[in-house]
């Protein structure tokens, strides 16, 4: 079960990191992926044997997620006012869905999504 757990936090790690390649103008750093994995791969509850139930592997994972304040940034198109939502797509899409929009972004001190919706995000991964 730790193999793949593993494997699945590989995904989680994979998909976040193709979501948010490109925050370096908004944070003024690209982000580090290889660290947030192996802090990822150290949390006690990785042996879990059901890491979908409450408090357990998917939990901890999305509670982890939303600490690193990747969840903090605001990207948006100042002409529609559409938001960009890591949960639904990467922030190049979203860029490229608004190329003749003036996109703007920033960084809030509250993660939207949610832990809720990080969650459910995360638990995809493991019933997938």
């Amino acid at each position: 079960m730790i193999e793949r757990n593993s494997q699945i936090i590989d995904q989680i790690i994979n998909e976040l990191s193709v979501r948010f390649k490109g925050v370096r103008e908004y944070l003024g750093h690209e982000y580090n992926f290889d660290v947030l994995a192996q802090h990822l791969k150290t949390l006690e509850s990785v042996e879990s044997t059901t890491p979908l139930a409450p408090l357990s592997l998917s939990t901890h994972l999305s509670i982890a997620i939303i600490e690193t304040g990747l969840f903090e940034i605001r990207v948006y198109s100042r002409t529609s006012k559409e938001a960009w939502n890591p949960l639904d797509e990467s922030l190049a899409s979203f860029k490229a869905r608004n190329i003749e929009h003036k996109v703007q972004g920033y960084v809030d001190g509250k993660s939207t999504p949610g832990l809720v919706e990080v969650k459910e995000w995360v638990d995809d991964f493991f019933l997938g």
